[in-house]
């Protein structure tokens, strides 16, 4: 069993031709993205809020 989760971005045959060292980077810098992505959206909120506000 791939102990990697093959993101759906990527085909099958992409993914079992990867590197193991390189299939661990993908899902090191996809959980990152993760991480920021609700910061992100509040930090848009935000700007948009405020970007309202200043007219």
């Amino acid at each position: 069993m791939d102990e990697y989760a093959r993101p759906e971005e990527i085909s099958p045959e992409d993914w079992a031709a990867t590197p193991p060292a390189v299939r661990a980077l993908v899902q090191r810098l996809l959980a990152v993205v993760a991480q920021y992505e609700p910061r992100l959206a509040a930090l848009e909120a935000r700007l948009k809020q405020t970007s309202q506000n200043s007219s």
